[in-house]
């Protein structure tokens, strides 16, 4: 199964251990960032922007063009307005490389997961928690206090996990990091 990840240092490198826990695929990597995409998923580059997708739009501006470089050629014409032309079941990152910032981005309605984790400087995202897990940096450790809504819903409610240093970025909500972490929702639901 497809999947993107990607790992970005503020003020360092991506080391050895990190580039080895984001895997293999195509990449754009770059002493303080690396972005990956696994088989199955889609990876697009411009001058300013590059794109990851795992999943797939439903309906898009574009046709004929993989998801990846749908997004792209969207979002460089309108930023994150972008988001409200494309449908389906994909996350998505963004990074932008004059404003030096990441944008997470999940489908209105979560059908895909995106993970994400900070320490300090260093912030990394993955559509698999197990790649998160296997960053030196990143805690095992379970979130006991989290236990209980799992137990009573079968299910943990985002951002929340139950990984202590992991978290998921909700369901149609737009993460945007550049030093400091915004969560902000980019879908309504509108009632016809």
């Amino acid at each position: 199964m497809g999947g993107i990840a990607g790992v970005l240092h503020l003020n360092g490198s991506v080391d050895a251990a990190e580039r080895a826990a984001v895997g293999d695929g195509p990449s754009v990597s770059r002493p303080d960032l690396l972005l990956s995409a696994r088989p199955r998923s889609t990876l697009a580059e411009s001058a300013r922007f590059v794109v990851t997708v795992a999943g797939h739009f439903d309906r898009a501006p574009v046709s004929g063009q993989s998801a990846a470089q749908t997004l792209l050629d969207t979002w460089a014409r309108l930023g994150s307005a972008a988001l409200d032309q494309v449908e389906g079941a994909w996350v998505a990152a963004v990074w932008d490389k004059d404003e030096r910032c990441l944008h997470l981005l999940r489908d209105p309605f979560g059908i895909r997961r995106l993970y994400f984790s900070r320490k300090g400087d260093r912030f990394a995202f993955a559509t698999r928690p197990r790649r998160l897990c296997a960053l030196p940096w990143v805690s095992r450790e379970l979130a006991r206090e989290h236990l209980s809504e799992f137990l009573a819903f079968r299910y943990v409610h985002a951002p929340r996990t139950l990984f202590r240093d992991i978290q998921v970025v909700p369901a149609g909500h737009h993460l945007r990091f550049d030093g400091d972490v915004s969560i902000d929702p980019w879908f309504r639901l509108r009632y016809a």
